[in-house]
């Protein structure tokens, strides 16, 4: 879904809070992939796992009596137009980590949403004081569309790092893609470096790494061709795309890469 931006400010000189190729604007345009989902916050749950001392699930209650905090950030967005007023509530994402008590090793976060959405950041880059957990905005609560009850606030980082919908929390070792990122966004996200997508030739030695990693490459991976030695989650057009030859995939490598992924 898409709404109108509105009235957008283009200048030549530089805007404090407006990072390279951005645009103002005072509307909050609406930008989702899917159906935006229906969710009862006496049903809703949030659970937090992966590299933890003990695995929690909370009840919304139990979220937001964790703290509460209010912050005034911009909003940029990776389709160039940015909200420099904003005010957010809702809960600190440090009350959470004090809360989930992950282990030393986790250094990276996999944010899972209602509907399927996943996006990575980094743990060092959440543990800012302006991140947050939103249920309000501008002074009422967050609009379904714009991922209430309860989204990801990530001010230093473009929107679609700012998760909407929230539903789980994966502490992770390593750094994988989510949802945007597997189809050629950039991992980190950083809209003052304008890290908005991956050049190609980047992608593909990620992807040959986790192929590699998972087992689906055998002795012939120099030559190119790709053998189904292990489980794994690949399409067949990605490795293609990528010009990789498959070579006796098996059936339970299905498909991960939409075929029209960026690569």
């Amino acid at each position: 879904m898409l709404r109108k931006i509105g009235r957008i400010n283009r200048t030549r000189e530089p805007v404090d809070g407006v990072p390279p190729g951005q645009f103002t604007t005072a509307k909050f345009p609406v930008l989702t992939f899917g159906r935006t989902p229906v969710v009862d916050v006496n049903e809703w749950r949030m659970r937090a796992f992966g590299l933890v001392e003990s695995e929690r699930v909370f009840d919304w209650d139990e979220f937001v009596d964790l703290g509460r905090v209010a912050v005034d950030a911009e909003f940029h967005c990776v389709t160039q137009w940015s909200r420099l007023e904003n005010t957010w509530e809702g809960v600190p994402f440090r009350a959470v980590l004090d809360a989930v008590k992950p282990l030393p090793e986790a250094r990276y976060l996999m944010v899972h949403s209602f509907g399927g959405y996943t996006t990575n950041v980094a743990l060092e880059v959440l543990c800012d004081d302006d991140v947050l957990f939103a249920y309000r905005h501008d002074g009422g609560e967050l609009a379904r569309e714009h991922g209430g009850p309860l989204r990801l606030v990530v001010p230093k980082r473009y929107g679609w790092k700012s998760a909407k919908w929230v539903s789980g929390l994966e502490f992770l070792a390593d750094d994988a893609p989510g949802f945007w990122e597997v189809r050629g966004y950039h991992m980190q996200g950083d809209p003052w470096k304008e890290a908005r997508a991956y050049e190609r030739a980047s992608l593909r030695n990620r992807l040959l790494g986790c192929l590699s990693g998972c087992g689906l490459f055998g002795a012939s991976l120099q030559t190119g061709a790709c053998r189904g030695g292990g489980a794994g989650v690949i399409h067949v057009a990605a490795l293609k795309a990528l010009g990789v030859r498959p070579v006796n995939v098996p059936v339970r490598v299905h498909v991960a890469l939409a075929p029209g992924t960026i690569l």
